[in-house]
């Protein structure tokens, strides 16, 4: 990549604002930029959430699976809205990271949802657990149409 795009990286990957940081992550991952490598596994350790799951799918797409654990978190979290995000993004990982990470999320969702209906029958779950069960039914749907069948 040129002096121009370089310049850019490194303003945007210095800066003190998270979502420029995640920005330039974000390109580093896009362009497939391996002399990044380096500081992206620096960002898997700041206290931005954001910017170290930029860091762990800017990673995964440079073949690294150092962040497919804090991937698999953040999908299993219980904030909906990032899990879907940080969800659609793993199709875009390289294949033998993106495969990986879709085996542990089916493993961990498959466990969660035979946990949850260990508890007895559908109608003594509560609220809270019958929302959670949609989800997973969701994130294990989601994996089986776009994740597996991604070239």
């Amino acid at each position: 990549y040129g002096g121009r795009t370089r310049d850019l990286l490194d303003r945007l990957m210095s800066s003190d604002n998270s979502s420029e940081i995640g920005l330039g992550i974000f390109a580093c991952g896009e362009l497939k930029l391996v002399r990044q490598k380096k500081a992206l596994f620096q960002f898997l350790k700041s206290p931005d959430l954001n910017v170290r799951v930029h860091a762990a799918i800017a990673l995964g797409k440079l073949g690294h699976r150092d962040g497919v654990h804090l991937i698999l978190a953040v999908v299993m979290s219980d904030d909906f809205k990032l899990s879907i995000k940080v969800l659609q993004l793993i199709a875009t990982l390289e294949s033998e990271v993106r495969l990986l990470v879709n085996r542990l999320l089916r493993e961990m969702v498959v466990g969660e949802i035979e946990s949850i209906k260990s508890n007895g029958a559908y109608s003594d779950l509560s609220e809270q657990q019958i929302v959670r069960l949609r989800a997973l039914y969701y994130i294990l749907g989601y994996s089986d149409e776009k994740l597996i069948k991604v070239a």
